[in-house]
């Protein structure tokens, strides 16, 4: 229903007991505490991270019966579909692409919308601290390319998304005023 694809059991001493993707496995120590604490206190804990490279929206919710015995943890992919969604129903631009910094430095593309650049320019790992635009043309046209680095949750990878505004389009807006603008300013 929430389209969550890996579960999480994880015990009140933060070692998962059970996980979906790995069924035998359990024992380890689940990769964001921070998560926990937050779903003990506010009865959810939520954030975006990444998991064997993988961005997901991971929401932590405590197990009652009735007081706290464990924590679930849903981990719902931010894949293509997704973003697609999330794109349509909303006012983003046409082409977003989500990529995480890979374990080698290089930045990996996790999600796209269907329709994108062909050639993405991803920032360097150092500059994720603020958002940077940039002006780049690709097969004759030209594209502002915003680049905004999102939170994610402590112990995550970095994760940014990258925007791509075709300039005609972001310009058209403008377009009709230039002519009054022209008439005002040659009749001043």
């Amino acid at each position: 229903l929430i389209g969550a694809t890996r579960m999480l059991l994880v015990g009140l001493d933060g070692n998962i007991s059970a996980d979906t993707a790995a069924p035998g496995k359990s024992g380890e120590a689940f990769a964001f505490p921070a998560l926990l604490q937050a779903a003990a206190i506010n009865d959810k804990g939520t954030a975006l991270a990444t998991l064997n490279g993988r961005v997901y929206w991971i929401v932590v919710v405590p197990v009652r019966a009735p007081v706290t015995i464990a924590f679930i943890a849903a981990c719902i992919p931010v894949n293509d579909a997704l973003l697609e969604k999330l794109r349509a129903i909303s006012s983003l631009p046409r082409s977003v692409t989500l990529a995480s910094l890979g374990a080698d430095g290089r930045w990996i593309v996790n999600a796209k919308t269907a329709a994108h650049r062909r050639h993405i320019s991803l920032p360097v790992a150092a500059h994720l601290a603020a958002s940077e635009a940039a002006l780049v043309r690709e097969n004759g046209s030209q594209y502002l390319t915003v680049t905004a680095p999102l939170k994610t949750a402590a112990g995550s990878v970095p994760v940014v998304a990258i925007m791509d505004y075709p300039l005609g389009e972001a310009l058209a807006a403008y377009r009709s005023l230039i002519g009054p603008m022209v008439l005002v300013l040659c009749f001043g």
